[in-house]
């Protein structure tokens, strides 16, 4: 259940500082002159004036006994008497405090909560939930409406209970339309994916929900296998044509934490509407697995290619020597001696030797990996992942994001002569070679052949490997999408059509603080730019840190401070007074502070239904934060049951409620005086954390620095 405290309901300080009181509580004269004309003993005249700041302070009337008495002291004072007037813990209950609540609201020119208030609250609510699901957010865009509007503001728990409403009303209407849009046949589909299945045999659901393993040829192999599972089972895209992006996710994200058994126990709208958006989001990210398998089986080609034209650099040091000395000797015959050109001939054949053609072999496999070109050795790597990679290039529907097709028509052309085994293919017009690079071009095309003639005939592995190469690049930079994908999907579809940013612009641009109009904006870029260039000009003599040399600035390193002689005994210090600390004593300790355990809650949005939730996501966090699993986190801690612990974590918990809750907490540090010991909190600088990942996973890289197998995670404040 969503607590007033997370929400933007406006609560009263208990301990507000002097700054609060007299920006907040001071009266005017015209309300002092209002408090005097409506209310003539000590008591009420106070009182009045204590609803009146109140009210402005939070849109609703309080009784005096919720008024903090920093507040009503003063008030009081203010209003010109030394202490509080006696008799005013009893206003409430005198007939003076309604007569005053009605003058104030129309002294403010503020409509009382009545059913216009209802009406415009629960439309604010209906329109927020329709792209919304958090009831926090649904409840502060209802109040924000109420105070837009001019209206008292009722009741927390009246504005709670229209946001969980809306939200219902909201989240059944998606629902209904979903399962319409099915159809007959996309609810059959439906039905046998939820069957039910034998404990020993995993059903259709546990499948839609697999992931995909590490991109090893024979894992490419299967996950296409699975790619074809969930295109049998797609529902297509229409069905949610009208479904906001983060509904959609929010549907996939609560069917994803079910198993077939608690989907099956769902209403008949909403079973359907989730099945069908956990199979659709499964299958693009299918789609973009796939890619990713061909981006990173291409990458690891590549690496094992220039790893190898290491080995061969190393390997041919001795044959490099022999060729650089013979070629001294050539120099030498030739340039540096005034003998007949006969005598000249026959010492650079001596210097060849008997076996020109060897000579001649090495000089030509020398060029071949001059300059790190380590393209020849790529065939060796790819041999034994050609079938594996031409299955995800044929499983992968492929989209070029510009008006440039060649590289989408080569894809086609390959695929089509994927069964040819010769060394050679004959493109006659059809493969447009204007996207080969000229460092594959020899390659490709055959030494000696120009780009402006006409190719006959082109190298069929090196054509595949250029293919494989170029595509791996333009889905990294989204030169080609992934139709039907998320991750690769074409990124013109996300952004504002032109009509959109013209309505947008002016909104925009008065946020960031930049003009809209063309010429103004790029004068003031230039001039900032002239400032800037200006201030590094004059600031620079005086820069002990760098240096030009060379055309180049160099920076000096910085020197380091010398160790303070107390250094040692404030260490020994803080290690004697800083006591040791329980970890799950820690979480509950930052709980209480940051209440970041309310970011957690059941993925369908609604009250979580266990007894002590906040004790419960500690203990998850705890379990999954220390890397212990639930297993062993239940046997060490008292009551606790390791199931308990697992549905907290699969029902419960997102990355992105992690991530808000891991913002929640950095945000709250960087609030410290330590943070600022060490910069002015203006510039930010990010390392990675290694995770350990299990190896048979597509997020799972083996990482130099580290020297094994996992992941980086950043992290980062707001």
């Amino acid at each position: 259940m969503a607590g007033i405290n997370e929400t933007a309901y406006p609560r009263l300080k208990s301990c507000p500082t002097a700054k609060e009181l007299a920006s907040v509580y001071t009266p005017s004269l015209d309300e002092l002159a209002f408090a005097e004309a409506n209310a003539r003993r000590p008591a009420p005249k106070v009182g009045l004036l204590i609803l009146l700041k109140t009210f402005q302070r939070l849109g609703y009337f309080v009784p005096m006994s919720q008024v903090p008495a920093v507040i009503v002291q003063y008030i009081a004072t203010v209003a010109g008497f030394t202490t509080v007037p006696r008799g005013l813990d009893a206003y409430d209950d005198t007939s003076a405090r309604l007569r005053h609540t009605g003058r104030i609201l129309a002294f403010l020119r503020v409509t009382p909560y009545a059913e216009g208030a209802e009406a415009a609250m629960t439309a604010a609510a209906t329109e927020a939930a329709a792209t919304k699901n958090d009831v926090t957010d649904i409840v502060n865009v209802a109040i924000e409406e109420l105070v837009r509007q001019r209206y008292e503001l009722p009741g927390f728990t009246t504005v709670l209970k229209a946001a969980k409403k809306a939200r219902v009303t909201v989240n059944g209407a998606y629902h209904r339309a979903i399962y319409q849009a099915l159809g007959e046949v996309g609810r059959t589909k439906v039905d046998v994916l939820l069957a039910g299945a034998s404990r020993a045999v995993k059903s259709h659901w546990d499948r839609v929900k697999q992931e995909p393993k590490s991109p090893t040829v024979g894992h490419m192999r299967e996950f296409a296998d699975q790619l074809n599972f969930l295109r049998q089972h797609d529902l297509g895209e229409t069905a949610f044509a009208a479904l906001p992006d983060i509904k959609f996710r929010q549907f996939a994200a609560e069917a994803r934490s079910l198993d077939s058994a608690s989907m099956r126990d769902l209403a008949t709208y909403k079973r359907y509407a989730l099945a069908a958006a956990l199979i659709r989001i499964q299958t693009a990210r299918a789609l973009d697995d796939i890619a990713e398998m061909l981006v990173r089986r291409m990458q690891k080609i590549h690496s094992h290619a220039k790893e190898a034209l290491k080995q061969y650099h190393l390997s041919q040091v001795e044959q490099t020597h022999a060729l650089v000395a013979m070629l001294r000797e050539v120099v030498i015959a030739t340039c540096k001696t005034e003998a007949s050109e006969s005598v000249r001939l026959g010492a650079i054949t001596a210097a060849v030797g008997a076996d020109p053609d060897k000579v001649l072999e090495q000089c030509e496999a020398f060029g071949a990996h001059a300059g790190n070109n380590y393209l020849p050795f790529l065939p060796r790597f790819y041999k034994g992942s050609r079938s594996a990679l031409f299955g995800l290039l044929e499983a992968v529907p492929l989209t070029a994001t510009s008006s440039d097709e060649a590289l989408v028509k080569a894809v086609a052309f390959v695929l089509e002569h994927r069964r040819v085994k010769g060394d050679w293919l004959w493109p006659d017009g059809r493969a447009d070679l204007s996207w080969v690079s000229d460092k594959w071009w020899p390659l490709v095309a055959g030494a000696g052949v120009k780009r402006d003639t006409k190719v006959v005939r082109i190298s069929r592995r090196y054509f595949e490997l250029c293919l494989l190469t170029q595509v791996m690049w333009d889905l990294k930079s989204g030169d080609l999408a992934v139709a039907g994908g998320d991750k690769f999907a074409d990124y013109r579809s996300q952004l504002l059509t032109w009509d959109e940013c013209a309505k947008e612009q002016s909104i925009y641009g008065e946020q960031v603080g930049l003009p809209v109009d063309p010429n103004a904006f790029v004068a003031k870029m230039h001039g900032e730019l002239s400032a800037a260039a200006t201030s590094a000009d004059t600031s620079f003599p005086k820069n002990q840190h760098a240096r030009f040399e060379k055309g180049e600035v160099i920076l000096s390193k910085l020197e380091r401070r010398a160790v303070p002689d107390d250094y040692k005994l404030l260490d020994k210090l803080l290690t004697e007074r800083m006591p040791q600390l329980n970890i799950i004593d820690v979480l509950a300790d930052t709980d209480h502070w940051l209440n970041w355990t309310t970011t957690f809650g059941p993925l369908s949005g609604h009250e979580a239904k266990i007894d002590n939730p906040r004790g419960r996501y500690i203990a998850t966090t705890f379990c999954y934060g220390c890397n212990l699993g639930p297993t062993q986190t239940a046997q060490s801690i008292k009551g606790l049951d390791r199931r308990q612990v697992s549905l907290m974590n699969q029902r419960h918990a997102t990355e992105e409620t992690l991530d808000e809750a891991t913002v929640r907490v950095i945000n709250a540090y960087n609030r410290f005086a330590l943070p600022k010991i060490w910069g002015t909190g203006q510039r930010a600088a990010a390392d990675g954390t290694r995770w350990d990942l299990y190896e048979q996973n597509l997020l799972s890289e083996y990482h130099i620095r580290y020297g094994s197998y996992g992941g980086i995670g950043y992290y980062g404040g707001r």
